[in-house]
């Protein structure tokens, strides 16, 4: 059994992906799964934030990472000696087989196909973190939307009754990956000064003013594009549109870090509504 202070580690470790990964997430699966139901839904989010936690496990065990969360997030685990490298890299590679096994035991009519996409989110993330890819902005956002359309995946099918995605979910999920290719990138606004000094090659640091104009425009467009493609009400339509008007703004004009920080808490708002729009075409098969 956990004790309070291992759990507060663990909370620590995934801490940063609540906002951005966790509930717009959860709210996707919620939106697009064929069926729903209470057990069906702690399931899925069970599956969700274990996958999460061998992400970020990976994510911030390595030297590298150590160095980087040191000068940006130092409450994190590891710098903040909460735990031991050698204790993270144990926690890393045992994270692997317990996904797995999850998988494998709160698999319903889709387990097969939920056993195969948490393999293949432990090799994406392999790619991601010890093959280097995270270091390359090109690379980083691709891994990212491969990551986001494999978490959605897996937590939409623990989530429903079907044995397979539905026509909405792989909708969805791909316009999801596109948008996270696309605009990923917003998160490392905040963090140029961290990543200036560990010699990282974001979109921020490379192209900085491309970087501003070409998401700013980004995130507009694919405000109006998901209004049409989701058939919204244009009530909806015009407050969806509206959010990512001021997210937009904000990312092209930028500020000092506390303003790109407010603007990143804003574009995961604009995310999580995203999510949310298949709800829209809910009878859509």
């Amino acid at each position: 059994m956990l004790g309070v202070d291992q759990l507060h580690t663990i909370f620590l470790f995934v801490y940063s992906d609540f906002n951005t990964t966790f509930f717009p997430i959860g709210l996707f699966a919620m939106a697009v799964a064929p069926a729903q139901s209470v057990s069906k839904a702690m399931n899925a989010l069970a599956w969700l934030l274990l996958h999460l936690l061998a992400f970020n496990v990976a994510n911030q065990y390595t030297s590298r990472s150590i160095e980087e969360d040191a000068l940006n997030k130092p409450w994190r685990p590891l710098p903040s000696g909460r735990i031991s490298r050698d204790q993270a890299t144990i926690l890393r590679w045992a994270l692997v087989v317990i996904c797995t096994l999850a998988s494998i035991t709160i698999a319903g009519p889709g387990g097969p196909t939920l056993i195969v996409i948490s393999v293949a989110f432990s090799l994406a993330t392999l790619v991601y973190n010890e093959g280097g890819v995270s270091t390359d902005w090109t690379g980083k956002n691709l891994c990212c939307s491969v990551g986001n359309m494999l978490f959605e995946s897996g937590t939409t099918l623990v989530m429903g009754d079907a044995d397979k995605l539905s026509d909405t979910a792989r909708l969805a999920i791909a316009l999801s990956g596109m948008i996270a290719a696309s605009t990923i990138h917003v998160q490392d606004f905040p963090d140029v000064e961290g990543d200036r000094a560990l010699g990282r090659h974001t979109l921020p640091l490379t192209h900085p003013r491309f970087a501003r104009i070409a998401t700013s425009n980004i995130i507009l467009a694919w405000s109006f594009i998901l209004g049409v493609i989701w058939a919204l009400h244009p009530v909806l339509y015009v407050a969806f549109a509206l959010l990512g008007a001021l997210v937009s703004y904000g990312v092209l004009y930028g500020g000092d870090i506390a303003y790109d920080k407010r603007t990143y808490i804003l574009y995961n708002v604009w995310l999580s509504t995203a999510h949310l729009l298949p709800l829209a075409c809910k009878g859509t098969p």
